[in-house]
């Protein structure tokens, strides 16, 4: 019988190799794993924020918009690209999805393992975002209690305190890696998912 590494140990392994990527700056660690190019697009300011330790997400409820479903969820299963946005969605906001879409297409094969998720903060203009939201099928758009809304806002706490159209980055297992402000350009989210896609593998 093959001896395989245990999930515990895999875990492990995955956290030993991100913390050695990210301990050094990220100019650095995308030279050295994509060459001048990846280098040179990376802008200073619009660096993705490793979190550390991991944190790992609580079931909690949610409703969707679409169809009216309460579910529960993790964010476990798939890598999420969560964001957070206002009920009118501004131009900002669609940029944001824009992005995230584009991140998700990028991916390729694996785009069936990623998944895109909104979760609005107040909804008073629902009926009117709905009809702007076509052009973002598949993603996931969730409302929750205000109760839910502090405490999912408590757990995704990094250093700037922005929620609104920033980027949060599950990993299969439900826990929160990565912070990604508004207005990151979609190539950084998507150099770090496929870096961190490949290492989850092995």
């Amino acid at each position: 019988m093959s001896e395989q590494a245990s999930p515990q140990k895999k875990s492990q392994r995955t956290l030993l190799i991100l913390a050695a990527i990210f301990a050094i700056p990220y100019a650095a660690a995308f030279f050295l794993y994509y060459g001048d190019d990846g280098g040179a697009s990376l802008g200073t300011s619009n660096n993705g924020q490793l979190i550390s330790p991991v944190r790992t997400m609580q079931a909690m409820e949610f409703n969707q918009v679409i169809d009216g479903q309460t579910i529960s969820t993790d964010f476990a299963g798939h890598w999420t690209m969560l964001t957070m946005a206002s009920s009118n969605c501004d131009t900002e906001c669609t940029d944001n999805l824009y992005a995230i879409k584009q991140v998700r297409s990028a991916i390729g094969v694996e785009r069936r393992n990623v998944r895109r998720a909104m979760v609005l903060m107040e909804i008073d203009n629902i009926e009117q975002l709905l009809p702007r939201m076509t052009d973002f099928e598949g993603m996931d758009i969730l409302t929750t209690s205000e109760v839910n809304l502090v405490q999912l806002k408590q757990f995704l706490q990094h250093k700037d305190q922005n929620f609104e159209n920033a980027v949060f980055l599950f990993d299969p297992k439900g826990n929160y890696m990565m912070y990604y402000p508004p207005s990151t350009h979609p190539k950084l989210i998507l150099k770090d998912m496929l870096l961190l896609m490949k290492v989850n593998k092995h």
